[in-house]
């Protein structure tokens, strides 16, 4: 299980999705009293102050949260709940063995529609292994080419074929814009031990990731700071 520490970064996107579905007597009843205390590979934990305040969220609002969760696109497809003061869960999400997608993959990118011709054939083959293999040669793997040469296609493609193929891994695709921006929030978040654990989860939800792919790693340049996070 992950180091505790703040992990506002990621239940504050869920928070706001769960302001869109809940009605607004269960949003601040319930929803802004959970604290977010720990990842658990996929799930995030949610700390709830008594048992009956689990039980109800167990009852009444379990399925908006999922739906919160994965609309958040942190990372995460579930949660769990543990009453403040216990080490036992109150509330265990059923565990399949496998990830739900990141919703921000395009399902149409795939290996098998993408043109292949002379000037792309060998990165082709080299996407493609990493699909098969992601620990295995080409890690990393970078793809470097103009503009419409369909370099987001083929890293897409190797998300959703690991998504489709090895349903256990964790996938994270971000694009690099994204990546530098939520960098450059904990940067400027401030000092202290909330800013520091802020920074420090972070960088343990991209670690815990067995495949990371970002779109546009270009973004990265002349962007110091962001670079030494990245490698």
């Amino acid at each position: 299980m992950a180091e505790k520490g703040n992990f506002d970064f990621l239940y504050d996107p869920i928070k706001q999705k769960m302001q869109e579905l809940v009605s607004h007597i269960n949003y601040t009843t319930y929803i802004e009293k959970l604290v977010p205390v720990d990842v658990d590979g996929r799930f995030i934990v949610l700390e709830t102050p008594t048992e009956s305040f689990a039980k109800y969220i167990t009852g009444t609002l379990a399925e908006k949260m999922r739906e919160a969760i994965i609309k958040a696109d942190v990372g995460l497809t579930d949660f769990r709940l543990k009453v403040e003061g216990s080490d036992n869960y109150a509330y265990n999400a059923p565990d399949d063995g496998g990830y739900n997608p990141p919703s921000n993959l395009d399902k149409r990118y795939t290996f098998e529609n993408f043109v292949v011709g002379k000037n792309n054939e060998f990165v082709h083959a080299a996407a493609l292994s990493v699909a098969n293999d992601p620990a295995g040669t080409y890690n990393p793997l970078f793809i470097y080419g103009g503009t419409g040469l369909g370099k987001t296609h083929l890293i897409q493609a190797i998300a959703n074929k690991i998504v489709s193929e090895k349903p256990n891994l964790r996938v994270i695709y971000v694009t690099c814009e994204q990546f530098v921006n939520e960098i450059i929030d904990t940067m400027f978040t401030g000092r202290g031990p909330d800013a520091r654990d802020k920074g420090k989860m972070l960088r343990q939800y991209y670690r815990n990731a067995d495949v990371l792919i970002i779109d546009d790693i270009q973004f990265i340049e002349n962007k110091k700071a962001v670079q030494e996070e990245f490698f």
